[in-house]
């Protein structure tokens, strides 16, 4: 039994102690440890020290494990052999963002889902450089006397905001043998020695404890503090496995490239805009690093789970019933450092100094960053793979805008899509183009194309539609719209003149309530009609 003396004084504390630490405790944590190929594929100098101090799992995790098990029953992962959904549990992150695709020529904008696309995860915790040039005020820009607006030609930083440009492509022979070009790698099966070395040092305070204990008290106690890292040795042993790159190999090299625009939340800093065939970039904002389902694999995971679920109250009740008093000590003082390491990594989730994948690309791309006077980064490239000699490998090249504003960023995001992708704009001009078609339809009416005569067919309708939203014009020219509209002049093969005809009346009022309800969405999302008009000349 422990010393009556100290037992109950010590487990009341570490009660408080393990409510403090459930409260910092995130899932974060088990994300690492479902997916060691990962979050522990880039071991350095830099990394090190977080790894010893920060990722100990040693804690009190009951809260954080209540709720990742909460997270796969609802995401249906209990229902059997590969039910259920893993995009949004612990096992494949869900970012919660969305991407535009930017239409090209006469093709339609597409918005999906970024998913846990390992490239926006780099460039969102890449750090913001200093500015080098302070932006200009509105006079300076205008060219207004500066006493004359009261200024001094410089406005003040508001918040530092990056506007990044990533395009993506296969990698060719000659990128693969340029030794100048930093390498990433990410396993994907099974994990190496680089991965067991990182987790012995995220567990180094338990080891250096069960050393000191076998050494000085030569007591089996010893054992439980190098539980967490047996059982985390265990689960990437056990670890799902992912899917990779595809093969590349009979990608066309001269593929077309499209553009994604990521919709980054305002509080990030950062315009992203990733380029490149679709055949490269499509991979990452669908099923690359998602797990391969494996029933034995998912249920040992899980059980690995609740077991760290339950090593701290087991670890408590242990010391207040059986712990010798001075092991009791031992124990706490060691949770103390445990809960203040746990608080510590909860606001540290961001930056380079992790040992994760998407940090180690990251830290490749800021090796040669430098900035200039206008704010610009120089443009850097790496290569992405999982081995240099297999086909899939991809060549990645940034680059960065700084500015001094999210307003500056936003304008710099749209003269990057305006030389991008020419054509494109932004999300409420389509509103206008569908204003523009419903002109067009009055406008065929007004020639006389009403009542009984003259109809227009739901095909050439939807038709007129598609290709005005698919080439997002600036300006529309009636010449060109008038004909898709105009019934008799516009029948073709392609466009089949069959059933479910609408009359020009029937047109207009069809495209008035379509607008009607485009007109609430300018209003949920606060869009000024104003900025940018469609003409009908």
């Amino acid at each position: 039994m422990s010393d009556p003396g100290g037992g109950d004084v010590f487990g009341a504390f570490n009660a408080l102690l393990g409510y403090l630490g459930g409260q910092a405790a995130t899932t974060a944590i088990f994300d690492r440890f479902l997916w060691p190929q990962r979050h522990f594929s880039s071991l350095n100098l830099e990394s090190t020290p977080r790894l010893v101090l920060l990722y100990s799992m040693a804690g009190p995790l009951s809260p954080a494990a209540l709720g990742v098990m909460d997270t796969v029953y609802r995401y249906g992962l209990l229902g059997g052999t590969a039910q259920g959904h893993m995009l949004g549990t612990a096992f494949y992150r869900d970012l919660g963002m969305s991407y535009t695709m930017h239409a090209r020529g006469a093709e339609l904008e597409r918005v999906s889902q970024v998913r846990n696309c390992i490239w926006v995860q780099a460039l969102l915790k890449m750090p913001i450089p200093d500015l080098q040039r302070p932006r200009q005020d509105k006079a300076a820009e205008e060219g207004r006397p500066l006493e004359q607006a009261g200024g001094t030609g410089k406005q003040p930083v508001r918040a530092r905001v990056t506007v990044d440009h990533l395009v993506l492509a296969k990698a060719t022979a000659a990128d693969i043998a340029n030794r100048g070009f930093p390498v990433v790698r990410e396993g994907m099966n099974s994990i190496g020695l680089e991965t067991v070395l990182a987790m012995c040092l995220a567990e180094f305070s338990g080891i250096g404890v069960m050393i000191g204990v076998t050494v000085i008290l030569r007591s089996l106690w010893a054992i439980l503090f190098v539980m967490p890292l047996v059982m985390r040795i265990l689960g990437a042993l056990l670890a799902m496995h992912r899917e990779g790159l595809d093969d590349l190999s009979e990608a066309p090299d001269d593929e077309a490239h499209r553009d994604w625009e990521v919709q980054c939340p305002a509080t990030e800093g950062k315009f992203i805009l990733i380029s490149g065939p679709p055949s490269v970039v499509n991979q990452f904002f669908r099923h690359y690093g998602h797990p391969i389902r494996s029933q034995a694999r998912e249920k040992a995971q899980l059980v690995l789970i609740v077991a760290f679920g339950i090593l701290f109250p087991a670890s408590l009740l242990c010391q207040v019933l059986w712990m010798p008093r001075t092991i009791q000590l031992v124990w706490t003082v060691w949770q103390i450092w445990l809960v203040i390491a746990m608080h510590l990594d909860r606001y540290s989730q961001k930056g380079m100094w992790r040992s994760t994948a998407d940090a180690s690309i990251g830290r490749a791309f800021s090796q040669a960053r430098t900035v200039d006077v206008d704010n610009n980064c120089a443009e850097t490239s790496i290569l992405f793979c999982q081995r240099l000699n297999k086909p899939g490998a991809v060549k990645a090249t940034l680059n960065t805008t700084l500015a001094s504003s999210y307003g500056e960023g936003k304008k710099c995001m749209k003269s990057l899509l305006s030389q991008a992708s020419p054509g494109c704009v932004s999300h409420d001009e389509p509103i206008q183009a569908l204003r523009a078609i419903g002109i067009a339809v009055k406008l065929a009416v007004a020639n006389g194309n009403t009542g009984n005569g003259p109809s227009i067919s739901m095909a050439e309708f939807q038709w007129a539609a598609d290709w005005v939203l698919g080439a997002r014009p600036t300006k529309i020219e009636s010449g060109r719209l008038m004909p898709l509209l105009g019934i008799g002049r516009h029948c073709s093969g392609e466009l089949p003149c069959g059933e479910g005809r609408l009359t020009g009346r029937r047109a207009v009022s069809t495209m008035k309530d379509a607008t009607g309800r485009y007109d609430a969405d300018v209003s949920r999302h606060n869009a000024s009609a104003d900025d940018r008009r469609i003409h009908i000349h």
